[in-house]
């Protein structure tokens, strides 16, 4: 719809923001899996150890056969991004604007697949269409939480630093009603349990990197 009805908007798919904004997120959806995986292995460690498991994983079979696209709309008043349960997300230009660093960038396009991830375009259907005004924006901003959440441990196990999502967040302020302040969603993903969980994943998946630097630089 939006390709149909601003054509002139959309940006080359070779444009450096364009390549930029797709390298990222050819980062992001390998790690997918592959942060799903490191926490189901320490969730079974912690089992074997007597520790209370912290529940039932993310299943992510839904994401089998997405077309997953990403592109950049020009628009220098909007920072922000949006995504759609087809695999497509849409990137506009006052984003990367406002955004400085590639993790930066990464940290929003994480927040994005996670939506996905979480299958959170069948709740906002419901919400939005049977919750009275008041629920409708409770709900839909704890999606924004969880996303954010999640998004933090995706870009974690694709090796950015996790530490940068709470930046990238006091930068996103005033969206719309639907989104939480720019300043809580910051420090939500601040909260030590919460970053803690994430510097994890991001430390055991940079040290695994490691030794694969380390070897093709002949060292």
């Amino acid at each position: 719809m939006f390709k149909r009805n601003y054509p002139s908007t959309f940006i080359s798919p070779l444009h450096p923001d364009s390549v930029r904004v797709n390298l990222i997120a050819a980062q992001l959806l390998p790690a997918v899996q592959r942060g799903l995986d490191i926490k189901k292995r320490h969730a079974i460690e912690s089992k074997k150890q007597g520790s209370k498991s912290c529940g039932s994983q993310p299943q992510i079979a839904h994401l089998d056969g997405l077309d997953w696209e990403v592109f950049v709309m020009k628009n220098d008043g909007h920072a922000g991004a949006v995504s759609w349960s087809n695999g497509k997300i849409l990137v506009f230009t006052g984003l990367l604007n406002r955004l400085e660093t590639d993790a930066e960038i990464a940290a929003v396009l994480a927040h994005e697949i996670a939506h996905l991830v979480a299958r959170h375009w069948s709740e906002l259907i419901i919400y939005k269409k049977w919750c009275p005004y008041p629920l409708k924006v409770y709900f839909v901003r704890r999606l924004e939480i969880e996303a954010d959440r999640m998004g933090m441990l995706i870009m974690a196990a694709a090796g950015f630093d996790p530490r940068i999502a709470p930046v990238a967040a006091e930068k996103l302020v005033g969206n719309d009603i639907y989104h939480p302040s720019g300043k809580k969603r910051a420090r939500l993903l601040s909260r030590a349990k919460v970053m803690d969980e994430a510097l994890e994943l991001y430390r055991e998946v940079m040290s695994a990197k490691a030794p694969e630097t380390h070897s093709a630089t002949g060292a």
